[in-house]
C-alpha cells in the first residue's frame, strides 16, 4: 500500500525499485510493503512514515530525518546506507538488516530489536536505544555511544566495540555481560 497524502512533489508512480527520492518530504507517507530496493532516499524527511514490511535492500537513506513515529518494523534493509541519519526514537523492530551502514547516525532511543549482523554502527549515538535480543554478530561499534542501552539478550559475538563508550567510560566486557549481553569473542579494549 502506498499513501502519499502529505508527501511533497512525489506521486505514486515514482515509488518503486531504484526510485529517485533524494531530499523529498515523505512525512506521514504510508510505504508499508513497498518495494524500494536500490532507491535513493538520501536526505529525505520521513517523519511519521510507515515502512512496515517494506523492502529497502541496498537503498540509500543516508542523511534522512525520521522520528519516534517512523517505523521500519519487519522491513528488509540489508545493505542499506543510513549513515549520518537522524533516527531518534525510530522503530526498527524485527528487521532483517544485515550489512547496514548506521555510521555517524543518531539512534537515540531507537528500537533496534532485529538482525543486524555485519552492520556498521561506528561513531553512532545509541544512547537509550533498545537492542534487547538483537543479533549484532560481527558489527562495528568503534566510537559508538552505548550509554543506557538495553542490551539484555543481545548477541555481540565477534563485534568490534573498541573505543565505544558507556556513560563517557570505555565499554568493557564486564559492563556488557553485567547488562545481560552475549559477548563471545567480542573485540574490546584490553
Amino acid at each position: 500500500m502506498v499513501e502519499l497524502d502529505n508527501a511533497y512533489e512525489v506521486s505514486e508512480d515514482q515509488i518503486g525499485p531504484e526510485a529517485e527520492l533524494s531530499g523529498v518530504l515523505l512525512n506521514n507517507a504510508d510505504l508499508s510493503e513497498s518495494e524500494l530496493s536500490r532507491a535513493d532516499l538520501s536526505n529525505a524527511e520521513i517523519k511519521r512514515a510507515n515502512f512496515v514490511r517494506a523492502t529497502l535492500i541496498n537503498a540509500d537513506l543516508s542523511g534522512v530525518e525520521a522520528g519516534s513515529d517512523t517505523t521500519f518494523e519487519l522491513a528488509k534493509l540489508s545493505g542499506a546506507n543510513l549513515s549520518g541519519a537522524r533516527l531518534v526514537g525510530t522503530d526498527f523492530s524485527r528487521v532483517d538488516a544485515d550489512g547496514v551502514d548506521f555510521s555517524e547516525s543518531d539512534l537515540f532511543g531507537a528500537n533496534l530489536t532485529g538482525n543486524y549482523e555485519y552492520s556498521d554502527f561506528s561513531d553512532a549515538n545509541l544512547k537509550d536505544a533498545n537492542l534487547r535480543g538483537a543479533s549484532l554478530i560481527k558489527c562495528d561499534f568503534t566510537g559508538a555511544d552505548l550509554t543506557d542501552v538495553d542490551v539484555r539478550g543481545a548477541d555481540f559475538t565477534f563485534s568490534d566495540i573498541s573505543s565505544a563508550t558507556m556513560g563517557g567510560e570505555p565499554v568493557t566486557l564486564k559492563k556488557l555481560e553485567n547488562a545481560g549481553a552475549a559477548t563471545s569473542r567480542t573485540r574490546l579494549p584490553e
